[in-house]
């Protein structure tokens, strides 16, 4: 599998994504989703008090790591976040831009769901 965009020249990652490219895109529309999971792991844990968490994020290389783990057959880890993720799933759109970014087909990638909840 090859390696996520990794640019930190701003500059150069706007210009790719108006440019089309569409590994830029799909990775930014994987730290989004990124962001979004984080903010809603932080409104969580600021609202219980029940602490149990296993394998949480901390960026979108985090993430991308938990899909890798359940590809080829592997079962990989389970993101836990006390109950946040009872009955949720994985967005299909990640699975669509994780092959993108990965350079692999889509039809080779299990979307399998990597959120867990600990009830």
């Amino acid at each position: 599998m090859s390696e996520p965009l990794d640019i930190n020249d701003t500059g150069l990652c706007e210009a790719l994504i108006i440019m089309g490219d569409e590994k830029a895109v799909a990775w930014a529309w994987i730290q989004g989703y990124t962001k979004n999971l984080l903010q809603e792991i932080q409104e969580y844990l600021g609202d219980t008090d029940y602490e149990y968490q296993s394998n949480v994020i901390q960026d979108e290389y985090d993430l991308m790591e938990l899909a890798d783990g359940h590809q080829n057959g592997n079962w990989g880890d389970y993101m836990i976040v006390g109950g946040l993720f009872e009955g949720n799933g994985v967005d299909p759109l990640f699975w669509d831009k994780y092959a993108i970014v990965r350079g692999i087909p889509r039809e080779e990638v299990s979307d399998s769901n990597f959120f867990s909840c600990s009830c």
